[in-house]
């Protein structure tokens, strides 16, 4: 760490002071040694383009150097660079033979400082002005290319703290890699997986790159680095796609980003084999490659540009992303050869303004952005899930398990709460004959009309059910004129207009918990809508799943069997005489063990069960025989029967009561 911050507070303060002089180069290959009895001989080298040297791959070349020399400044604090060294072993010799320095890639040293890609040879004053450097290239893929140049010590001072602060963005990387990879582990996020990926692929890049992948026992780095260029464009790629969602906002990106991807993983096939040792074209491998890196760096401009469709999609974590794929985007341009022959200029312009601060800008804006984008996307995910998990998908109203949470907090602040349950009347039949999408049209607006009489709260508990919970009954009348005043007009929906009537069956809290009042009101809506009745409140006989609700159901069937029933005449007398000119028929139970059952014991729930049509005829069938006797005996009364709405709406009701009362014989088929 001291060393680190060393190397960093000197380059920032040198960094300016740096001052290169380019030597003139001349090449020699295919020969392993050159001095003959400590001279060199006179044979054909060959001149350099732009003092560059390109070795073919696992070969051996000598480079004569003609340092300019200034004076008596020659040597002083100077330094011979090789470039791009993680490629190749270098030797340096004097004209007479003598070695002078030496650095090979396994890491073995002799008077040179070296970062991993590059080797500096240290020119003390009076060092001659003709060198000559053996290169011998150890790399499996690419052709090797080399630039010697000699620099001041400012120059390798600064040169080194930019080097750390590569090393340092890949542990970052690497760091990030560990931490997203344990996120992936608890949370099962795809995108967390991805950004490991490439987190650790682009670590591993850069730690190739400087060399720094010795200590875990990978010494030639350059093999590495060769697989890590396109494995890392390939995931920063895909990683762009997914997270980018192009394929949604924008899918022509989507393809070119595609194509990326497939150039990619080509190339990396394409050295995968090579590193095999299957042997390839090195010519057309080099080509190539050299095409790949061209034209995804000009298909990776679409990203910004499917960022830009997303924002327009309304994706605003597209911004980020494209703020940190903007500066590696743009190194990679900078550094293309089209743009180069397109537009030197230009080129030349961004490489003297940006240098490499493009992508260092792009080792820490990258994974920060992708980062932030899914992490945010991830907890939107969490509160999409637990808003799904509380809240109604087509009205946007609290569900059921929500809305029993909120209604329990409201009663436990309100002793005086009364709840409506509400159900829609014929949404089925919309459902069946206009079809769902102008039923769930229909509830919608309903859910608006309730929510906009401003009382209480509104949710959607069942598929045609709503209700409204109100924190105190002494507003009730005034809700319910503002539900039929809501209601009263027709709803239009779809170009459709229907007129829409509920039935309410309503449910007073009086301390029980939330779960019990939603059920005493679901079953109060439940005997509204069997009496085919608008609005009715809850009462306890309504129950018929009370333990003796349920034993009472079982029995009333034999009950009547059994003839426990009794049939009571209450009299209907005539004031003005006295004179009893009628009576009501009134039945009562009377259980073997319970003794007489009261009437609101077991008519209401006889009538949600279906059971009360026979209690219906048997009453009928004994007020008719009552009737017939007090005839016979000069006394002709009538006789009053209840029935009840459901016995209306059968079909043969009145030609079954016809029946009943000619059972009664002559009397009986007279009064018919």
């Amino acid at each position: 760490m001291v060393r680190f911050f060393f190397w960093m507070i000197l380059a920032w303060g040198l960094a300016g002071n740096a001052v290169a002089q380019m030597a003139k180069l001349d090449t020699l290959c295919d020969r392993q040694e050159l001095f003959v009895n400590q001279t060199v001989p006179d044979l054909p080298w060959q001149p350099t383009r732009e003092n560059k040297v390109e070795l073919p791959v696992r070969s051996t070349c000598w480079v004569r150097l003609t340092r300019p020399v200034d004076g008596d400044a020659a040597g002083a604090n100077q330094f011979l660079r090789f470039d791009n060294s993680w490629g190749s072993n270098f030797s340096l010799y004097s004209a007479t033979g003598e070695l002078l320095a030496k650095s090979t890639v396994a890491g073995e040293r002799y008077r040179t400082l070296a970062d991993k890609i590059r080797v500096y040879f240290p020119l003390e004053p009076g060092s001659p002005s003709v060198l000559y450097a053996r290169v011998d290239s150890v790399n499996n893929f690419f052709k090797v290319r080399h630039s010697f140049t000699q620099v001041d010590g400012n120059a390798v001072v600064a040169r080194q703290g930019r080097d750390l602060q590569d090393v340092a963005a890949g542990w970052l990387l690497f760091s990030a890699a560990v931490f997203s990879a344990l996120f992936y582990l608890f949370q099962r996020n795809r995108d967390y997986a991805l950004f490991s990926l490439f987190a650790f692929v682009f670590s591993m890049t850069l730690f190739a790159d400087r060399g720094e992948l010795v200590p875990f026992g990978l010494t030639s780095s350059s093999d590495v680095l060769s697989l890590s260029y396109p494995l890392s464009g390939l995931v920063l790629a895909w990683l762009s796609l997914h997270v980018g969602r192009f394929a949604v906002h924008a899918p022509g990106v989507a393809r070119a980003v595609q194509m990326v991807i497939a150039l990619y993983a080509a190339l990396a096939g394409w050295q995968v084999v090579a590193m095999l040792g299957v042997p390839l074209p090195t010519a057309l491998f080099e080509a190539f490659a050299d095409w790949v890196y061209n034209t995804t760096a000009v298909l990776q401009l679409f990203v910004l540009w499917g960022c830009f469709q997303a924002w327009r999609s309304g994706d605003k974590t597209s911004i980020l992303l494209a703020i940190g794929v903007a500066p590696l985007i743009l190194f990679e341009i900078q550094i293309s050869g089209w743009f180069s022959a397109l537009a030197p200029t230009l080129a030349g312009a961004m490489a003297s303004v940006f240098g490499s601060s493009l992508r260092i800008a792009s080792y820490v804006l990258l994974p920060t952005m992708f980062f932030i984008v899914i992490a945010y996307r991830a907890q939107q995910v969490q509160r999409d899930a637990i808003r799904l998990a509380r809240q109604d998908h087509l009205t946007n109203l609290p569900n059921r398990d929500h809305f029993l949470q909120l209604g329990q907090s409201r009663l436990n602040a309100s002793k005086r709460a009364v709840l409506l349950a509400i159900h829609i009347d014929r949404l089925k039949a919309i459902n069946d004959v206009l079809g769902f999408q102008l039923g769930d049209a229909v509830l919608v607006e309903v859910s608006k009309r309730l929510v906009a009489i401003g009382e209480g709260v509104v949710a959607r508990v069942q598929t045609n059910q709503l209700c409204l919970l109100l924190p105190n009954s002494e507003r009730l009348a005034q809700v319910r004129s503002q539900l039929e005043s809501a209601f009263a007009e027709p709803v239009t929906v779809l170009g459709q207009t229907l007129d829409v009537s509920l039935s309410i069956g309503m449910a007073h809290s009086t301390g029980e918990p939330m779960t019990l009042l939603l059920r005493n009101a679901d079953i109060a809506l439940g005997v509204a809508k069997s009496l085919k009745v608008n609005w009715l409140a809850y009462e306890p006989v309504m129950d018929t799943t009370r333990p003796e609700s349920l034993s009472l159901l079982s029995e009333l069937s034999r009950a009547i069997e059994a003839s426990e029933l009794r049939l009571f005449l209450q009299p209907k007398v005539r004031l003005s005489d006295g004179k009893v000119t009628g009576a009501e028929a009134l039945v009562r139970w009377h259980h073997p063990t319970r003794g007489m059952v009261p009437p609101n014991d077991f008519i209401p729930f006889a009538e949600q069960t279906g059971k009360i049509s026979a209690l219906t005829i048997w009453v009928i069938r004994e007020g008719a025989r009552l009737t017939a006797d007090f005839r016979r005996e000069g006394h002709p009364i009538v006789v009053s029967v209840n029935i009840s709405t459901n016995d209306i709406r059968e079909p043969q009701f009145v030609e079954r009561v016809v029946d009943l009362v000619r059972e009664q014989g002559e009397i009986g088929r007279a009064h018919v």
